[in-house]
């Protein structure tokens, strides 16, 4: 998770929409996953299949040693990877903020940029779903409760859109 986030950072200080950096993301991680797959290797320590392996047995039969190694290696890979996005994140935003600021016309105002964008909307509420999605996953939920469930979330996050939509409008006209 933590290197998925970073990588996160990653993607939305190159990118200056939020499809753009999402759209990035998922096309770097299905390479990445590609790379991964055809090479192996070292870089198997990237693959969860690979790592919990020795876990797919009955658990008399639980090599503990290879499961504590794969994971050990695992959390230094990801880790690894996380924190250079990271620093890369970090290092380079505040010279891409700059060259965003300059390229803005002075007399112009933040107003367009603020607006409520239904492909930001669609975005929250994939994000949202999968969500759900992977709370389904760890625990089971009745089709009534994760009906609810969702409803909430996606009302909420529409709620959280129109809100900041309309603070962001507030603040410009300020």
């Amino acid at each position: 998770m933590f290197a998925l986030a970073a990588a996160t950072l990653l993607a939305s200080v190159f990118c200056r929409q939020t499809r753009d950096a999402v759209l990035a993301l998922y096309i770097l991680g299905l390479l990445a996953w590609l790379f991964v797959w055809l090479i192996g290797g070292p870089l198997d320590y990237f693959n969860p299949i690979f790592v919990f392996q020795p876990a797919w047995v009955p658990l008399r039969n639980v090599d503990f040693a290879l499961l504590a190694q794969r994971l050990i290696g695992s959390f230094i890979a990801w880790g690894t990877l996380g924190t250079a996005c990271l620093v890369v994140a970090v290092w380079q935003l505040r010279p891409v903020y700059i060259r965003e600021l300059e390229s803005r016309d002075s007399t112009g105002t933040f107003a367009p940029d603020l607006r409520l964008d239904y492909r930001t909307l669609g975005v929250v509420f994939a994000l949202i779903a999968v969500g759900v999605g992977l709370l389904h996953a760890v625990f089971p939920l009745g089709k009534g409760t994760l009906l609810i469930v969702t409803a909430v979330l996606m009302t909420l996050g529409f709620a959280g859109l129109l809100v900041s939509g309309a603070a962001g409008r507030a603040l410009a006209r300020a």
